[in-house]
């Protein structure tokens, strides 16, 4: 028999949750503008994974949850290149990795550019994505 805490039958979401790969994975969108406190996001999507993980468990199947955290800005204890990497190796340790909405546009980008110079009618795509990346270069 399933049992969730109060915390997390309480937890949102209307986060992104997507199966892939034999992998679950949970999407959390932060503000793109706010500095955000590394303990305080851990124990936010702890409970998140933990939620999921007993819903995984209950059917039987031992297939792994990873979190990803996409953010505006650093981390408020990313005060340097070293805090940030080692931040970043504890939080994979998890299973959670935190990464940037400007880098994920960028990456986006460079995934798909071969393809839409290969098939120019898909160019609407291409002026969407090259307008997000402007609007977040206006932004900073």
């Amino acid at each position: 028999m399933l049992i969730l805490t109060d915390t997390e039958k309480r937890g949102r979401f209307d986060i992104k949750y997507k199966k892939t790969s034999g992998k679950h994975i949970i999407i959390e969108l932060k503000r793109s503008g706010r500095t955000l406190d590394e303990f305080e996001l851990l124990a936010q999507v702890d409970n998140y994974r933990n939620a999921l993980e007993k819903l995984v468990a209950e059917t039987g199947k031992n297939e792994p949850v990873e979190v990803i955290c996409i953010v505006g800005k650093p981390l408020k204890q990313w005060t340097t290149p070293e805090k940030a990497e080692e931040s970043r190796e504890s939080m994979a340790a998890r299973n959670i990795r935190v990464i940037y909405y400007q880098e994920l546009i960028e990456n986006s980008y460079q995934s798909y550019k071969s393809f839409l110079e290969t098939y120019p009618e898909a160019g609407r795509v291409s002026r969407l994505i090259k307008n997000i990346r402007d609007e977040e270069q206006k932004v900073d």
